[in-house]
């Protein structure tokens, strides 16, 4: 255990590209915990955050909606959960034995109030609804009818406004260092400065440059509104 460790929380929608950095992190010599398979997701966190998401939101793994029915407004989290997290946390941090811990499950961004006290940095990640909600489509299709495509669009388009609000939310009110990134061809040299700015050596990074630049866009004023902002907070970067 080293008692200076610090937390990460690293935020960022489904099919965001939130394993891939979690993954950079790990093969880094960041400590993660126990953590579910290639996408690195935190096991603890994850079944805190299915729990109450469940309880709370008739979240169901296996279904067309895996996250529930959210409300339109940030999440007020019970104080039993946040014990529950509290008590996670300090758990994961007893077994660090690395400069800096991470902590990644995708719902953790609806959920931010019960796992942002706890942690030293933000990670935030975000990318173009277009292709986040054609990968869910993919992955959920054997879900829905071939009728129900539209469906199906509607419900992952919904999620994307939802989990974004959540970061948006998170950063503009955050008093904790933050880097967030768009996912495309071009993170390579951001990378580089986060861990720069981590202070962390960046000795193994496989990032895809040959990703394809995501320009096509939904015609809806309040995704443009939302990619704006993020757009602007990815350039204000707090340190």
């Amino acid at each position: 255990m080293i008692m200076s460790s610090k937390g990460i929380l690293l935020l960022g929608g489904g099919r965001s590209g939130t394993s891939y950095l979690a993954n950079l992190f790990r093969v880094n010599g960041v400590y993660t915990g126990p953590v579910t398979g290639n996408n690195c997701e935190s096991v603890g966190m994850r079944h805190i955050n299915d729990t109450y998401l469940s309880e709370n939101f008739n979240a169901k793994k296996g279904s067309k909606r895996p996250y529930g029915t959210l409300p339109d407004t940030e999440i007020i989290i019970s104080n039993e959960y946040k014990q529950h997290a509290a008590n996670f946390v300090s758990q994961l941090k007893s077994q660090c034995d690395k400069d800096y811990w991470i902590l990644k499950d995708p719902r953790s961004v609806l959920l931010h109030d019960m796992w942002t006290p706890h942690i030293d940095n933000i990670v935030g990640i975000y990318r173009n609804p277009v292709y986040v909600v054609k990968s869910y489509v993919k992955m959920m299709g054997e879900y829905f009818t071939p009728e129900e495509a539209d469906l199906a669009e509607y419900i992952y388009i919904d999620y994307w406004k939802r989990f974004n609000q959540s970061l948006i939310h998170v950063l503009k009110n955050t008093n904790k260092p933050f880097n967030l990134f768009r996912f495309g061809p071009d993170m390579k040299y951001p990378i580089a400065t986060l861990f720069s700015d981590l202070k962390l050596d960046l000795s193994s990074n496989n990032f895809n440059n040959t990703l394809a630049i995501e320009t096509d866009i939904y015609d809806d004023p309040e995704i443009q509104y939302i990619m704006d902002e993020l757009e602007k907070l990815k350039t204000n970067k707090k340190n």
